[in-house]
């Protein structure tokens, strides 16, 4: 039931967000391939600030007015200022951060939304400094690519168990 929530609202979100503020460059519907080369650089980049554990590399991925919903974090973390500070607390703790030192994260699908609105899903594995495997997640996110470049309007993740 909770991740039915944070779905529907990621789509309800999503469908009512305006698809051109202005500052895009042009309201024609992206193509696959900038949509996949967007992607791919923004989990690069979020890939690369998790392993140096940099809390401004990784906030500069979502939008100012971007809110995250995690599963070990009981209200919705709204603003990229909130976003940063989340980040902060995360990486403080170096017991956190040597259980969390590598996320690999695969991309499962996307679907266009809007001009330049994306969901997009995927699955994330987290391991320790030895490389033993931590955890693993489902994520979920709503993507603006202006540009040729993604960022993170709303994004959901959540653990799952592997018995």
């Amino acid at each position: 039931m909770k991740y039915s929530f944070a779905f529907i609202t990621l789509v309800v979100m999503a469908a009512c967000s305006p698809a051109n503020n202005g500052s895009a460059t042009s309201t024609a519907m992206l193509t696959d391939r900038e949509i996949v080369e967007a992607l791919d650089a923004e989990m690069a980049e979020f890939t690369a600030g998790w392993a140096a554990g940099d809390p401004e590399r990784l906030s500069d991925l979502y939008t100012e007015d971007a809110v995250r919903i995690l599963h070990d974090v009981s209200e919705p973390i709204r603003g990229k200022d909130a976003i940063r500070a989340e980040w902060v607390a995360r990486f403080a703790s170096e017991e956190e951060r040597s259980s969390e030192a590598t996320i690999n994260n695969v991309r499962l699908s996307y679907r266009v939304i809007g001009p330049d609105l994306v969901i997009v899903d995927g699955l994330y594995e987290i391991f320790d400094e030895e490389g033993d495997f931590g955890y693993r997640g489902f994520w979920s996110t709503v993507e603006r690519i202006r540009d040729g470049v993604a960022r993170i309007v709303f994004e959901t993740a959540g653990e799952y168990k592997v018995e």
